[in-house]
């Protein structure tokens, strides 16, 4: 059940014009990407795949890539994989939410997502995790405010070459930390 708070932030953000569509080209494409790049350098500090990568998801048509836009331009944009059109899986997520504060970009890209599931008659919705239950995760709040199951199934990691595994994790720990 999706909590009051967020009721209100999408009707406003409706109210004010903001509008939801699907990336129509590859320069919608990149539109998002420069968003969720800049996220990726100033926040979340953790490499990024490419842009060839986002294009390659929009030509094979693997899901959607749904974008939040104010008079035309893009400020939030959500991409998608959908498995068997029975999940939609919220992938990576971003809004110029500094910006544009009162149109709430990142709540409207994941309702967005939401919302696209449920007028496709997709049967699940998925947040793709939501952190370590034991450590405070602001994203964890921000997905919870969207109702819905909080489930756990556990976590499993195989590393084939712990060399490189190893020497990865530190360059992203030291990513983080710059």
């Amino acid at each position: 059940m999706l909590k009051e708070n967020r009721k209100r932030q999408i009707k406003k953000a409706i109210k004010e014009g903001v509008s939801i569509e699907g990336a129509r080209s590859e320069e919608d494409v990149l539109g998002f990407y420069a968003i969720l790049q800049d996220l990726y350098v100033k926040k979340v500090k953790k490499p990024l795949f490419p842009a060839e990568f986002f294009l390659s998801f929009y030509r094979n048509q693997v899901g959607k890539i749904l974008l939040v836009r104010d008079c035309g331009k893009i400020i939030g944009g959500i991409l998608c994989p959908i498995l068997d059109n029975r999940t939609v899986y919220e992938w990576f997520v971003c809004g110029e939410d500094s910006e544009y504060r009162t149109k709430y970009p990142s709540v409207m890209a994941t309702w967005a997502a939401i919302d696209f599931a449920t007028k496709s008659g997709v049967g699940y919705f998925d947040f793709m995790g939501a952190g370590k239950p034991d450590k405070e995760y602001g994203v964890r709040e921000f997905k919870a405010k969207f109702g819905g199951e909080l489930v756990e199934f556990g976590r499993n990691i195989h590393v084939c070459k712990p060399l490189f595994y190893n020497v990865g994790k530190l360059a992203v720990k030291i990513m983080t930390h710059l």
